[in-house]
């Protein structure tokens, strides 16, 4: 998991961040490069992230089940 995580911050860093930083202005807010943010680059960077979000929430759901299942088999075994 915790490979997962460094590697999702890591794209996340390098290819939507970096796209976000190029072409928004924060203060006041407004898109800088409308057709750089819309290109197709950007979307598959965005939807890769997206991708890997949902990867690593069915990751964490799988951890999480396999703990209750042990704390399950621990109170049984503690009945």
């Amino acid at each position: 998991m915790n490979r997962l995580e460094n590697n999702h911050a890591s794209y996340i860093l390098m290819h939507v961040l970096d796209g976000l930083k190029k072409n928004l202005r924060y203060q006041p807010f407004r898109i800088v490069k409308p057709g750089n943010l819309y290109s197709s680059e950007f979307q598959f960077n965005f939807d890769f992230v997206i991708h890997l979000m949902d990867e690593e929430n069915l990751i964490y759901r799988q951890a999480i089940n396999s703990i209750d299942s042990v704390l399950s088999q621990i109170g049984d075994e503690l009945k």
